[in-house]
């Protein structure tokens, strides 16, 4: 019933809108240059022919198409023009309602301005209503070779190993390419990332206050990577490398292709990474009283290292074709190949009063993973005039992750003098399979513009694992680790949205998403409605004010419900909870934005069953680590944000402040836990220029105190520093950075539960020095600012 509502509504505005635009006589057409590129921002005129007076005027769009309005059936004259070009002027006899004057080709001037140049730079940081856009053409933001690298320099933008992603200092978001969901999470979201080049990506938006035509996915917001479209006109390849040198190192090389002429556009990105890292573990456990939660003078003492060896390779190929002046086809292909393969001893002891040593069990453990991920899919965009566009995709992905591992375990107990060996062994496998499709409209209706569309994707998940322990020289299966898995998705979405202007300065954006979602193998069935309000006021000096409200869901992920139990060692276990509910969010921020330069908002989250990681105590001392629904959570602060400014001509600052405070409910057996505390988050980029090549840059962030429902975590500073020289007549870089300067990197955390106390001190790879060179290499010219807006920022995420 809910859809079919939403569709009457949908053919209800699309038969007034067609009606309202049979009022008036329309002419159109397409403006393009000599080899046939749309120009945009033409002036189109419209007059009588007889007195030659003004009948109506647009500016060509960024695709060069325009509509201008008759008022009656008569002679008139079209003039345009366009700097740089020579003005053209028709005589046009209008005996129908609808006229379509087809491609209009303007000459280019023959008059050259020489010794004049005019450069145009892309505003490095913009903010607008729940958004801040953050291009990487900017020096500020060019450090790191990997995307991976480049995230953890964004402002606001926190990035664990093990895949959590935090905007703002709230857990939960999403990370999407191109509007476009990756179906990927921790460990497996990060091959990802390390994959994909950074030359690959040209602007980065971070959205708390997604509108309705994105996916409701994702509590905190989404973090959406926009792939380069490569506009310009001819061939453009561009190389870079790196070597990087910390206790290990690993070295990265790739390559990003274009080829465009006219209306075909032919790319190609691949890169390569291989390198060694390592991760280092230290953690007390003490246990407590379970009444009483005073201590027994009991401990464990557990150091955990382990060292891991990459081999990955990321490619992207596809074509974008103008078929006509209204329609667009593009096909794309990206995927990864990864070898992991990780070595790792934990050695852990038992001290109790009166026995120093009670008992030791020292674990040998290798791991190797090999995750494949394959994606491609279909966009195709049809615009038969300035304001009206009809996009439709269709995409897939195929992800496989087949995995091995081998344990061997020895005991030891002091007190009686006995010793035990065990071995372990499991082969695991994961195969993901996504199929996706959604079609989107949007149009005007009088000072509006709506946008509306349908979604649907179908998610078959098929995961085993298959363990086997070393008995009398033979592998007998262990029939209570040994499990299969699988499941089905399917998410049905349909939307409305409407964009409003009621003047210069006030602008208002509507909209209400419906997804329904149908889990088989967890039988779970539910529909969810999805608001979301912004109402804008801005000044024509810069000054801007914004309230918005919208609603989220975080569905799990499919590792968090996969029930497998993954051995650390016999004091730790880690499994998936298949009895997950999704956690439904209330997003609300009011924003004040200081002419274009500064950005302060106070917000406020709350969210309903929020997931996170639980600790279990179980019996023999071991911990179980599963993923679990608190009861609710709260946030509610400030945030600052800058744009990049110079406090003098060779100093160039970017800084972003939050201030939040969190507080979290669960229960635990029965019984109400709380949490809460005060998080800041502080970061500060700076770029220094000493001369036309050479600059030099100090990147600072400091993250507060932090928690994620039982887990907390303790203060952090980092420090990175580099310095970067133009080559080759600026076409190449070399530079020279310093990751985590002062070694301070270093992860600390806590958590609290009933008969024991678990602190963990941890530090992952350490300080870095990276040696990058990058070069661009280009035959052709700069297309029109046509073909670089050809492509619209619709939602696709699959």
């Amino acid at each position: 019933m809910v859809n079919r509502f939403f569709f009457s509504v949908l053919l209800f505005i699309c038969f007034f809108s067609l009606n309202t635009y049979a009022q008036s006589i329309r002419i159109s057409g397409r403006i393009i240059d000599d080899s046939g590129l749309a120009i945009p921002n033409c002036t189109v005129m419209l007059y009588h022919e007889q007195d030659s007076t003004l009948v109506s005027g647009v500016i060509s769009d960024t695709n060069g198409l325009f509509t201008v309005h008759a008022n009656s059936k008569s002679s008139y004259l079209i003039e345009i023009y366009m700097l740089g070009f020579e003005k053209n002027i028709s005589f046009l006899e209008v005996k129908t309602e609808n006229i379509d004057m087809g491609d209009i080709r303007l000459k280019e001037s023959a008059v050259s301005l020489s010794e004049i140049t005019v450069t145009a730079a892309k505003n490095e940081i913009v903010f607008s209503p729940g958004k801040t856009i953050i291009n990487l053409s900017s020096p500020l933001t060019q450090a790191g070779s990997n995307v991976l690298d480049v995230l953890k320099t964004m402002p606001g933008v926190f990035v664990s190993e093990d895949g959590t992603v935090s905007l703002n200092g709230q857990s939960g978001s999403q990370i999407i390419v191109n509007n476009k969901s990756t179906y990927l999470s921790g460990d497996n979201l990060m091959n990802l990332l390390r994959s994909m080049p950074a030359t690959s990506v040209s602007k980065i938006e971070l959205i708390t206050h997604p509108s309705a035509q994105y996916d409701a996915a994702g509590n905190a917001g989404i973090i959406n990577l926009q792939m380069d479209r490569h506009f310009f006109r001819g061939t453009s390849l561009a190389v870079n490398s790196r070597y990087t040198q910390g206790k290990y190192a690993s070295g990265d090389v790739g390559f990003n292709y274009a080829y465009r002429d006219g209306k075909l556009c032919l790319f190609a990105d691949y890169s390569y990474y291989t390198g060694k890292g390592y991760n280092d573990l230290n953690v007390i456990r003490e246990d407590l009283h379970l009444v009483t939660q005073e201590p027994l003078g009991k401990f464990m003492h557990q150091h955990t290292y382990r060292k891991w060896k990459y081999d990955s390779h990321y490619y992207r190929v596809g074509f974008d074709y103008d078929v006509s002046s209204k329609i667009y086809l593009g096909v794309y292909s990206n995927g990864f190949i990864m070898d992991r393969r990780q070595d790792g001893d934990i050695s852990s002891r038992i001290v109790e009063s009166g026995h120093p040593l009670r008992s030791e069990l020292f674990t040998s453990n290798r791991n190797n993973k090999y995750p494949r991920s394959y994606a491609g899919g279909i966009n195709m965009s049809y615009k038969p005039e300035k304001e009206v566009e009809w996009n439709n995709y269709f995409d897939f992905v195929y992800h496989n992750q087949p995995e091995n591992q081998f344990q061997y375990d020895v005991f030891n107990d002091f007190v009686s003098g006995q010793q035990k060996q065990d071995t372990l062994k499991g082969d695991m496998g994961g195969k993901i399979r996504i199929y996706a499709g959604e079609s989107n409209i949007s149009f005007p209706l009088g000072k509006s513009k709506v946008r509306a569309g349908v979604k649907t994707s179908f998610v078959s998940v098929d995961n085993f694992t298959l363990y086997h322990n070393r008995s009398d020289n033979e592998w007998k299966e262990d029939v209570q680790l040994s499990r299969q898995f699988s499941y089905n998705e399917n998410i049905n979405a349909v939307y409305l949205q409407l964009e409003t202007r009621f003047s210069d300065r006030l602008s208002t954006q509507l909209g209400f998403r419906v997804e329904n979602t149908n889990v088989k193998g967890i039988s779970q069935h539910y529909t969810h409605l999805f608001p979301s309000v912004t109402l804008e006021y801005k000044h024509p000096d810069g000054n801007a004010l914004s309230a918005l409200y919208s609603r989220r869901i975080n569905r799990p992920n499919y590792n968090d419900m996969n029930p497998f139990v993954y051995i650390f060692d016999n004091y730790m276990h880690e499994q998936g909870n298949p009895d997950l509910k999704p956690s439904l969010s209330d997003n609300i921020e009011l924003s004040f934005v200081w002419k274009d330069k500064m950005k302060a908002s106070l917000f406020l989250l709350h969210v309903k069953d929020p997931i996170s990681k639980s600790f279990h105590l179980e019996e023999n001392d071991r911990i179980l680590v599963y993923p679990d629904n608190l009861s609710s959570s709260y946030s509610y602060g400030l945030r600052l944000n800058s744009t990049v400014f110079s406090p003098v001509t060779w100093w160039k600052v970017s800084a972003n402040l939050s201030l939040n405070y969190k507080r979290y409910k669960w229960f635990f057996f029965d019984k109400e836990e709380k949490a809460s505390l005060f998080s800041p988050y502080a970061g500060l980029n700076n770029l220094f220029e000493f001369s036309k090549n050479w600059t030099a840059e100090i990147n600072l962030s400091y993250r507060g105190k932090n928690a994620d429902g039982q887990y907390s975590f303790k203060p952090m500073f980092i420090a990175n520093a580099g310095i970067r020289r133009q080559i080759f007549k600026g076409n190449g870089t070399i530079s020279l950075t310093v990751d985590d300067i002062f070694e301070s990197n270093l992860l600390k955390g806590e958590v609290r539960m009933p008969g024991r106390f678990y602190n963990s001190r941890e530090r992952e790879l350490g300080r870095l020095f990276r040696l990058s060179f990058s070069y661009r290499l280009r035959q052709g010219k700069e297309a029109k600012a046509a073909n670089r807006k050809r492509y619209v920022d619709e939602s696709n995420r699959i």
